[in-house]
């Protein structure tokens, strides 16, 4: 296994505004046309920090008309990211509720890098997903969406929190 040189915590911490907490857990009935942001903290822990990729927001909000892709799950045959472009973690239906990871690719990012992202979205229980992504062979920036689907549109949802681990791979299929 190859050691982890570049990565990133960061653990979104939920609050949801008008919402009831019941048993530590938020729960939030979410209109489609009204995005929810997300408060509280975000903190990281930054051993070695990626500096060309941000984590730039966490919101609840409605998958888009055209749902997007699933994401790679295989570390050998990446989703090559585009700027501007969404990309599921799990079954996506258009108007459904989801919660968005964001992140931000500088100018600076490298061509043809993999990255590995697990992200854990904790409901009533903990899912956890891993996909793997690459940058583009040629200049790239911009920002990626990650949707992982809550409840479908106008659905009632429990969101307590969510993780997000990103780390670069040594190269292409070759992830820790």
């Amino acid at each position: 296994m190859l050691p982890k040189t570049l990565r990133r915590m960061v653990t979104i911490a939920t609050a949801l505004s008008a919402v009831a907490f019941t048993a530590g857990l938020v729960a939030a009935t979410i209109s489609p046309s009204a995005p929810i942001l997300q408060g509280g903290s975000e903190g990281s822990v930054q051993a070695n920090p990626i500096a060309w990729l941000n984590l730039t927001g966490a919101a609840v909000k409605a998958v888009p008309s055209t749902a997007p892709g699933a994401a790679s799950t295989t570390a050998g045959s990446p989703t090559i990211v585009g700027a501007g472009k969404g990309y599921g973690l799990n079954t996506l239906s258009a108007g459904a509720e989801a919660e968005v990871i964001a992140f931000a690719f500088t100018s600076s990012t490298p061509t043809s890098t993999e990255i590995e992202v697990e992200i854990g979205v904790t409901t009533t229980s903990t899912t956890t997903t891993t996909v793997y992504l690459e940058t583009p062979s040629t200049s790239f920036s911009g920002t990626v969406e990650l949707y992982f689907q809550l409840a479908p549109a106008g659905g009632t949802f429990t969101l307590a929190g969510a993780t997000t681990f990103v780390q670069t791979c040594a190269s292409v299929g070759s992830c820790p």
